[in-house]
């Protein structure tokens, strides 16, 4: 994965001379939420170094005879011998492996089976057919077709996977997946939602479930992208010569104040849980900015938007680490600037969320701990 630079810089905003009332904004902004890594294990390799398969036989397995003891004898000259001119059938061992194509270690194989006596062959056969019964027995009947629940797809993923993009504390929109395990962290919390220990378990129906949130965060970030763009206005359209932009159906935009745009965007994903707030209007404002930057920037290709974004953000957390208010006074003006450019609007009295809004944020901001059922 390409690395990637962050489109503009931002600026330090000294705070105001004067105190006054803190900023609604200041629980916005980039926190970074927690990693978690997932590793997968791959099936050991049993043929061994040389690539030969262990159940087959070589020749020094199979050309002895044993006592009663179950210990191997070692044949006398003479017997060694007579046996191989009476069952000796390397020729035709060699014949049949050419004929089918067998492989180096399997030749090998049939060449030692060719030096045994037919009593020895026909043990060695049966052996073989047990084995092969053994096997049989150890392979497990494939999973039955296994679909998310309705209460899960329809409504839980569409849900969740739209708070997590509107939160206006997510610090990584695509990078490592983050958002994928966001949700999918919000989801294990309630089992009862059909996301539960024994689907996470069983990797063939957890693949299933991170497949359809991953699917449906990629819709809805191409959503946003889109509504994001259009509300630009008909100057700044991009034209088809931009890198990375290959609109199906160019479209006309109209110029919309911040509050509008974030209705846009809840409207235009359907989600319906959720209300504008001023945390999501000081986020939705960067992330026009860093859409007008791109489109400014010949260098820049418009397809990796998100990308861009979230280097944005991870500049703005490693320019200050540890100063919140500094990052609130930032976005607070990038807001006053998106005002300024787009038309003034009456942000929103409260800066309360919703419920699956705040659990959004409790799972960006990683304070899961902290939140009450």
């Amino acid at each position: 994965m390409a690395t990637f630079d962050a489109i503009f810089e931002f600026e330090d905003v000294p705070p105001p001379s004067e105190s006054t009332t803190p900023s609604r904004l200041s629980s916005s902004a980039a926190d970074d939420s927690p990693e978690q890594s997932e590793r997968g294990t791959s099936p050991s390799d049993n043929t061994g170094p040389s690539g030969r398969d262990p159940s087959l036989p070589v020749a020094s397995d199979l050309t002895g005879s044993r006592a009663s003891s179950g210990e191997p004898q070692t044949p006398l000259a003479g017997q060694r011998r007579h046996a191989a001119e009476a069952f000796d059938l390397t020729q035709e061992a060699n014949w049949a492996s050419r004929r089918v194509r067998l492989k180096p270690s399997e030749h090998d194989a049939l060449l030692a089976i060719s030096k045994l006596s037919p009593a020895q062959r026909e043990m060695w056969t049966d052996a073989m057919l047990l084995k092969m019964n053994q096997r049989l027995e150890a392979i497990a009947p494939a999973d039955a077709q296994w679909t998310i629940s309705q209460n899960l797809k329809v409504d839980k993923i569409e849900q969740y996977t739209n708070a997590v993009l509107c939160s206006p504390v997510l610090g990584e929109y695509v990078t490592k997946q983050n958002s994928t395990k966001l949700v999918a962290g919000i989801l294990a919390r309630h089992p009862s939602w059909g996301y539960s220990q024994e689907v996470q378990a069983d990797k063939y129906k957890r693949d299933i479930v991170l497949a359809r949130i991953g699917q449906r965060l990629t819709d809805r970030r191409s959503d946003m992208k889109e509504v994001i763009l259009l509300s630009l206005g008909p100057e700044l359209q991009p034209s088809a010569g931009v890198a990375g932009y290959e609109p199906k159906k160019p479209k006309v935009g109209t110029k919309t104040d911040i509050v509008q745009l974030c209705s846009d965007i809840l409207a235009r994903c359907q989600a319906r849980n959720l209300i504008v707030t001023v945390q999501m209007c000081g986020r939705v404002a960067l992330l026009r900015k860093t859409m007008v930057a791109i489109l400014k920037n010949p260098e820049a290709r418009f397809e990796k938007y998100w990308y861009y974004v979230d280097a944005q953000l991870l500049t703005l957390r490693t320019k200050y680490p540890a100063d919140p208010e500094a990052v609130s006074r930032i976005i607070k003006k990038t807001l006053d600037d998106d005002l300024k450019q787009y038309g003034g609007a009456d942000l929103p009295s409260s800066v309360r969320a919703e419920r699956m809004q705040e659990v959004a944020d409790s799972a960006a901001t990683g304070a899961f701990d902290t939140l009450e059922d």
